[in-house]
């Protein structure tokens, strides 16, 4: 209802968090990635994982031949 909408986008703006959206980042596979991670994790601490998967693998070519275990420790922190 409308009530409950304009609650959710003042705590929203309260939370002081940039909001980003899937459709922001730059390739698609790291749009598949993050809205896979947002199924299993928070929002906010699935853009942190996105931003550390990304910064450290450029590509999905890196990132599918990184080492499982490096790339397990990135996801569980």
């Amino acid at each position: 209802d409308r009530k409950r909408a304009i609650r959710q986008l003042r705590a929203l703006e309260a939370g002081g968090k940039e909001i980003r959206l899937a459709v922001e980042l730059k390739e698609p596979w790291q749009s598949l990635i993050s809205t896979i991670l947002s199924a299993r994790t928070r929002e906010d601490k699935t853009i942190d994982i996105s931003n550390n998967l990304y910064k450290n693998y450029k590509s999905i070519k890196e990132l599918a031949n990184a080492d499982l275990g490096d790339v397990e420790g990135m996801i569980r922190g």
